[in-house]
């Protein structure tokens, strides 16, 4: 019968040191990193790691109006969600360039069910490089979720011809 209890007892307080197990808490901005199984020699991919707090990362096919609205004429960052800012290096400076096709991107909507929104991932992009590009390029990526909040400004390894 004590070893019952015993066994009992000790059920219950397993229980409660479970149930009290902390979530994982993340700010609610963004915050990208170079993910660990990005592969330098090719650049036709980019994989960052990230973390959300409110797990507002994404958007849905219907998120076409302001803020979330296209503009051809008067551009919108906030039609998309993830955008890579091509550098070329210019002699010992790295200069920013406008390209005809932008490297931007609409995540879908990755918030989880349930009570904890936190968010951690990883965001794997395919991308095509000019064929005459310069011998040394770069990007500076930025992941913005649904409230309007930019991450951190990730600049990836410098890509060689």
């Amino acid at each position: 019968m004590k070893f019952r209890l015993g066994i009992i007892i000790f059920i219950l307080i397993s229980g409660v040191f479970y149930s009290c197990k902390k979530d994982n808490v993340y700010p609610i901005e963004p915050v990208i990193e170079m993910s660990p199984d990005q592969i330098y020699l090719s650049p036709s991919t980019i994989t960052i790691s990230f973390t959300d707090g409110d797990g507002d990362i994404g958007l849905n096919d219907g998120d076409t109006v302001a803020p979330y609205n296209y503009n051809p004429v008067d551009f919108n960052k906030y039609y998309y969600n993830l955008l890579l800012y091509y550098f070329v290096k210019n002699g010992d400076v790295w200069e920013e360039t406008d390209l005809i096709v932008p490297y931007y991107y609409r995540v879908p909507n990755l918030t989880p069910s349930g009570q904890n929104k936190s968010l951690k991932g990883k965001i794997e992009v395919s991308i095509t490089l000019p064929i005459n590009r310069p011998d040394s390029i770069r990007f500076n990526v930025e992941l913005i979720d649904r409230a309007l909040h930019s991450s951190n400004i990730l600049t990836t390894p410098v890509f060689y011809k």
